[in-house]
Protein backbone atom coordinates (compact mmCIF):
# COMPACT_ATOMS: atom_id res chain seq x y z
CA UNK A 1 0.00 0.00 0.00
CA UNK A 2 2.75 2.24 0.98
CA UNK A 3 4.34 1.64 -2.37
CA UNK A 4 1.48 2.25 -4.31
CA UNK A 5 1.47 5.49 -2.64
CA UNK A 6 4.72 5.92 -3.03
CA UNK A 7 4.86 5.15 -6.45
CA UNK A 8 2.05 8.21 -7.49
CA UNK A 9 3.21 10.58 -5.71
CA UNK A 10 6.20 9.65 -8.31
CA UNK A 11 4.42 9.86 -11.32
CA UNK A 12 2.09 13.11 -10.29
CA UNK A 13 5.87 14.40 -9.53
CA UNK A 14 7.13 13.21 -12.81
CA UNK A 15 3.75 14.38 -14.44
CA UNK A 16 4.39 17.61 -13.02
CA UNK A 17 7.91 17.95 -13.90
CA UNK A 18 6.99 17.64 -17.54
CA UNK A 19 4.52 19.51 -17.42
CA UNK A 20 6.59 22.26 -16.16
CA UNK A 21 9.16 21.59 -18.46
CA UNK A 22 6.65 21.88 -21.37
CA UNK A 23 5.95 25.54 -20.21
CA UNK A 24 9.67 26.07 -20.32
CA UNK A 25 10.41 26.31 -23.61
CA UNK A 26 11.69 29.48 -24.82
CA UNK A 27 9.69 32.27 -26.66
CA UNK A 28 11.30 33.27 -29.67
CA UNK A 29 12.14 36.48 -30.62
CA UNK A 30 10.23 38.23 -33.57
CA UNK A 31 13.18 40.33 -35.36
CA UNK A 32 12.52 42.42 -38.20
CA UNK A 33 14.75 43.46 -40.86
CA UNK A 34 14.94 46.40 -42.79
CA UNK A 35 17.22 48.04 -45.39
CA UNK A 36 17.36 51.58 -45.57
CA UNK A 37 15.79 52.99 -48.51
CA UNK A 38 17.38 55.46 -51.05
CA UNK A 39 15.58 58.70 -51.87
CA UNK A 40 15.59 59.46 -54.81
CA UNK A 41 16.64 63.46 -55.71
CA UNK A 42 15.32 65.62 -57.99
CA UNK A 43 17.97 67.09 -60.49
CA UNK A 44 16.78 70.06 -62.44
CA UNK A 45 19.11 72.21 -64.21
CA UNK A 46 19.39 75.77 -63.41
CA UNK A 47 18.18 77.64 -66.47
CA UNK A 48 19.80 80.62 -67.36
CA UNK A 49 17.49 83.97 -67.23
CA UNK A 50 16.67 85.26 -70.65
CA UNK A 51 18.51 88.49 -71.56
CA UNK A 52 17.37 89.77 -74.85
CA UNK A 53 18.78 92.70 -76.97
CA UNK A 54 16.41 95.25 -77.96
CA UNK A 55 14.84 95.14 -81.55
CA UNK A 56 13.36 97.98 -83.39
CA UNK A 57 11.06 97.72 -86.23
CA UNK A 58 11.06 100.09 -88.94
CA UNK A 59 8.06 100.06 -91.48
CA UNK A 60 9.02 101.31 -94.85
CA UNK A 61 6.60 102.22 -96.91
CA UNK A 62 6.37 103.11 -100.63
CA UNK A 63 5.99 106.72 -99.41
CA UNK A 64 8.53 106.67 -96.56
CA UNK A 65 11.85 104.71 -98.09
CA UNK A 66 13.49 108.25 -99.19
CA UNK A 67 13.35 108.91 -95.64
CA UNK A 68 14.22 105.75 -94.02
CA UNK A 69 17.61 104.96 -96.11
CA UNK A 70 17.95 108.47 -95.14
CA UNK A 71 17.89 108.45 -91.64
CA UNK A 72 19.96 105.14 -91.89
CA UNK A 73 22.66 106.70 -93.75
CA UNK A 74 22.80 109.45 -91.01
CA UNK A 75 23.04 106.77 -88.12
CA UNK A 76 26.12 105.18 -90.11
CA UNK A 77 24.22 101.96 -90.30
CA UNK A 78 24.04 99.73 -93.46
CA UNK A 79 20.95 100.33 -95.07
CA UNK A 80 19.52 96.33 -95.01
CA UNK A 81 15.84 95.50 -95.77
CA UNK A 82 14.41 92.14 -94.56
CA UNK A 83 11.12 92.16 -95.36
CA UNK A 84 7.86 90.16 -93.74
CA UNK A 85 4.28 90.98 -94.97
CA UNK A 86 1.57 91.60 -92.52
CA UNK A 87 0.30 88.03 -92.83
CA UNK A 88 3.99 86.82 -91.88
CA UNK A 89 3.93 89.20 -89.08
CA UNK A 90 1.16 88.16 -87.66
CA UNK A 91 2.38 84.47 -87.86
CA UNK A 92 5.27 85.81 -85.71
CA UNK A 93 3.22 87.19 -82.92
CA UNK A 94 1.69 83.59 -83.15
CA UNK A 95 4.45 81.67 -82.62
CA UNK A 96 6.10 83.61 -80.20
CA UNK A 97 2.54 82.93 -78.53
CA UNK A 98 3.16 79.03 -79.17
CA UNK A 99 6.38 79.64 -77.53
CA UNK A 100 4.96 81.08 -74.50
CA UNK A 101 1.99 78.46 -74.49
CA UNK A 102 5.25 75.36 -74.63
CA UNK A 103 7.26 77.23 -71.39
CA UNK A 104 4.17 77.36 -69.55
CA UNK A 105 3.12 73.96 -69.97
CA UNK A 106 7.21 72.79 -69.63
CA UNK A 107 6.88 75.09 -65.96
CA UNK A 108 3.40 72.94 -65.17
CA UNK A 109 5.67 69.43 -65.83
CA UNK A 110 8.11 70.52 -62.93
CA UNK A 111 5.69 71.55 -60.58
CA UNK A 112 4.43 68.36 -61.13
CA UNK A 113 7.77 66.61 -60.85
CA UNK A 114 8.70 68.74 -57.71
CA UNK A 115 5.21 67.85 -56.45
CA UNK A 116 5.75 64.46 -56.81
CA UNK A 117 9.22 64.02 -55.06
CA UNK A 118 8.09 66.25 -52.42
CA UNK A 119 5.22 63.56 -51.74
CA UNK A 120 7.59 60.69 -51.89
CA UNK A 121 10.18 62.42 -49.81
CA UNK A 122 7.55 62.78 -47.26
CA UNK A 123 5.85 59.15 -47.71
CA UNK A 124 9.40 57.90 -47.13
CA UNK A 125 9.69 59.86 -43.75
CA UNK A 126 6.39 58.13 -42.96
CA UNK A 127 7.73 54.71 -43.69
CA UNK A 128 10.57 55.11 -41.77
CA UNK A 129 8.85 56.79 -38.81
CA UNK A 130 6.07 53.81 -38.96
CA UNK A 131 8.99 50.92 -39.48
CA UNK A 132 10.45 52.59 -36.51
CA UNK A 133 7.75 52.43 -34.58
CA UNK A 134 6.82 48.88 -34.93
CA UNK A 135 10.47 47.81 -34.48
CA UNK A 136 10.43 49.78 -30.96
CA UNK A 137 6.91 47.53 -30.40
CA UNK A 138 8.39 44.36 -31.27
CA UNK A 139 11.62 45.24 -28.82
CA UNK A 140 9.62 46.22 -26.36
CA UNK A 141 7.42 42.96 -26.66
CA UNK A 142 10.07 40.56 -26.75
CA UNK A 143 11.23 42.68 -23.34
CA UNK A 144 8.17 41.58 -22.37
CA UNK A 145 8.25 37.92 -23.59
CA UNK A 146 11.34 37.68 -22.27
CA UNK A 147 10.38 39.38 -18.53
CA UNK A 148 7.02 37.26 -18.39
CA UNK A 149 9.20 33.70 -19.45
CA UNK A 150 12.20 34.64 -16.52
CA UNK A 151 9.45 35.44 -13.80
CA UNK A 152 7.29 32.53 -14.85
CA UNK A 153 9.71 29.68 -15.03
CA UNK A 154 11.91 30.95 -12.10
CA UNK A 155 12.55 27.70 -9.66
CA UNK A 156 12.45 30.04 -6.99
CA UNK A 157 9.08 30.26 -6.98
CA UNK A 158 8.61 26.52 -6.63
CA UNK A 159 10.88 26.19 -3.41
CA UNK A 160 8.55 25.89 -0.67
CA UNK A 161 10.69 27.08 2.13
CA UNK A 162 11.07 30.44 0.41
Amino acid sequence: MEEEKSMRTLVVALIGLFLLAGCSSTVKRVEVSTKPIERPQLVVPKIDPISQKEVEFIIITEENYQEVFARLKEMKVDPILIGVTDEGYENIGLNFAETQRIIRQYKAVIAAYEAYYIEAEQALTGAEQNLSDVENQVDAQNERNQDEQDSRFSLDKLNPFN
